[in-house]
């Protein structure tokens, strides 16, 4: 452990004691995310390539068909049987697939979990580091190296790499993606409400406050009046569809906040 008065072994080690002091915890994340990558390149699938990581389908002129999601899909078969997974994924419509694959299984949560850490290390930063600008600069450099190996790993392509980004999957690259973006978003609001003060975060805190009341609520009631409304299939449409959709739950988040009721586990 670092002492206030560190020693000069300690100096040595200051500007990354936010991972030296919390090498258990990368240790097992890193293992979880070493057995999520064994598991879906290297675990055999019946009828699949070992490592296919594809929509299936009319994929690939229709080669691996039944293969949605290989090890993925079938992991979750396993454990969960396929009366009990999704029935209608993603890319049912653009491959006819008919496989059916949960988007939210067994294997994409060990590639959440990593993600999840990460944000935890987001608030060891802070605890770690007290000056504003070690903060910032940490957290962009996290964002430099996450971006980087994302970069590597998906051939600084869209949807091609070694490993490509899939939100489905959760592959490994886009966890690196969407914490090297969170990490820069959370510099510029650091910046914006902690450094320079120009900004509350209003209101945006508002759900914060009562966040498993304001997801629960749109699980449930994302389909009713006036939350959303039958629109077409347009990727416009349904954007101003989420848009209005944030906007009444963070009007009832502010509501909740006026009458002083929060609700947390």
């Amino acid at each position: 452990m670092f002492s206030v008065s560190p020693t000069l072994s300690d100096r040595k080690w200051a500007p990354v004691r936010d991972v030296i002091l919390y090498l258990p915890e990368w240790g097992v994340n890193l293992a979880i995310l070493a057995i999520h990558l064994g598991i879906v390149y290297g675990l055999p699938v019946p009828g699949c390539p070992t490592g296919y990581v594809g929509p299936g389908g009319l994929s690939e002129g229709g080669r691996h068909w039944n293969c949605t999601g290989g090890a993925t899909q079938y992991v979750d078969s396993l454990l969960l049987g396929t009366k009990h997974m999704y029935q209608w994924p993603t890319p049912q419509v653009v491959y006819q697939t008919s496989t059916p694959f949960d988007p939210e299984g067994f294997l994409g949560t060990l590639g959440c979990v990593f993600l999840c850490f990460l944000g935890i290390h987001c608030g060891r930063i802070i605890q770690t580091f007290q000056d504003h600008k070690q903060r910032v600069v940490r957290f962009l450099a996290w964002a430099a190296i996450l971006g980087a190996l994302a970069a590597f790993f998906t051939k600084c392509s869209q949807n091609d790499g070694w490993i490509p980004p899939n939100k489905n999957l959760w592959s490994l690259s886009y966890t690196l993606v969407t914490a090297c973006f969170a990490f820069i978003l959370l510099s510029a609001l650091y910046v914006l409400i902690d450094v320079v003060g120009i900004w509350k975060g209003q209101p945006l805190i508002y759900p914060g406050m009562n966040s498993i009341v304001i997801y629960c609520c749109s699980e449930m009631f994302y389909k009713q009046f006036p939350v959303s409304w039958m629109v077409s299939e347009s990727h416009f449409k349904l954007l101003m569809m989420s848009v209005w959709s944030t906007g009444v739950w963070t009007a009832f988040a502010y509501w909740l906040y006026l009458k002083k009721i929060f609700i947390a586990l």
